[in-house]
C-alpha cells in the first residue's frame, strides 16, 4: 500500500492534541471534584470520555494507510492557565 506520510503526520498531530485535551479535562475535573463541584466534575469527565473516543478514531485512521499512531506524543499541559478559567 502506498505510504501517506503527510496524512499520517497530520493524524498523529491531531491525536496528540486530543490526548492533551483529554488529560486537561481529566485534570480539571479532578480539581473541581476536590473543590466540591461534583456536577461540574461529572460533566467535564464526560468531555474527557468524548475525547477518548476521538483519540480512538484517530488511532484507527492512522492504522489504515500503513501508519503507526503516536500514542505517547502529547503537548505541554498549561495548568496555570487552566486554573484561571
Amino acid at each position: 500500500m502506498k505510504s501517506y506520510k503527510q496524512l499520517i503526520a497530520n493524524l498523529n498531530s491531531l491525536l496528540a492534541d486530543n490526548i492533551t485535551t483529554m488529560n486537561l479535562h481529566l485534570t480539571r475535573s479532578e480539581i473541581l471534584a476536590g473543590w466540591g463541584y461534583h456536577v461540574l466534575h461529572s460533566s467535564i469527565s464526560k468531555l474527557a470520555m468524548d475525547k477518548t473516543h476521538h483519540a480512538e478514531w484517530f488511532n484507527k485512521s492512522t492504522l489504515i494507510p500503513d501508519g503507526a499512531p503516536a500514542v505517547s506524543a502529547m503537548n505541554i499541559l498549561k495548568l496555570a492557565r487552566l486554573l484561571l478559567i
